[in-house]
């Protein structure tokens, strides 16, 4: 597609090679009209290069720009791996760089981790809440009667789990999608910090 649309034309044949070596070979060959355009080859293959590379690849990229090299690829050898096709799915490589900054806060003290967020493209009464667990999948009947509670209709709930390579240890994120019930838009950065300490607070008992 890349190429189609850089040269304005379309691909009449393609070619792969795969022999006893590490590399493939995809040979394309694109029917262009008479004075088309010239693309730039060196960002043209940048273009190329970005498309090639797999989710893991622009996650691990991210993991050593945020944390540094050292840093950065040990948190890649113990994380990139262990996410679940479902969850590549549905979230980007920034998204999961959120999401290990916030499992990275788990400890022996901190059984759960919180993420009162709202995507790009949601409606300004619709919420969205992730919950990060230590110690495998919450029951729903454990946190909906507390997101009720707190005032909120909840659609729906995503469960994902995350397998740690170094350590064998498997962290749950349970994403919900939730609403005001009575349509009123909600202000993310006025409730967040609110609505994050008054969940783990009725979480550990506390209120």
């Amino acid at each position: 597609g890349i190429l189609s649309e850089a040269y304005d034309g379309s691909i009449v044949a393609h070619y792969t090679l795969v022999g006893d070596s590490v590399l493939a070979r995809l040979h394309l060959i694109i029917g262009v009209k008479a004075g088309g355009p010239v693309p730039d080859g060196v960002e043209l293959e940048a273009r190329v290069t970005e498309a090639a590379r797999s989710w893991s690849d622009v996650l691990h990229q991210a993991l050593t720009e945020r944390w540094g090299e050292e840093q950065g690829n040990l948190l890649a050898h113990r994380y990139v791996e262990g996410f679940s096709a479902a969850y590549r799915e549905a979230f980007s490589p920034d998204v999961a760089l959120s999401d290990i900054a916030k499992i990275e806060t788990l400890s022996g003290d901190t059984a759960i981790a919180l993420n009162f967020y709202r995507n790009i493209d949601d409606p300004d009464e619709a919420i969205r809440f992730k919950i990060y667990h230590r110690e495998g999948l919450i029951p729903l009947s454990d946190c909906l009667p507390m997101l009720e509670s707190l005032g909120f209709k909840v659609l729906e709930e995503h469960p994902y789990g995350l397998a740690s390579r170094t350590t064998g240890d498997t962290v749950s994120i349970h994403d919900f999608h939730m609403l005001d019930p009575t349509g009123h838009e909600l202000d993310l950065g006025a409730l967040k910090g609110k609505f994050e300490d008054a969940f783990g607070k009725v979480w550990a008992g506390e209120i």
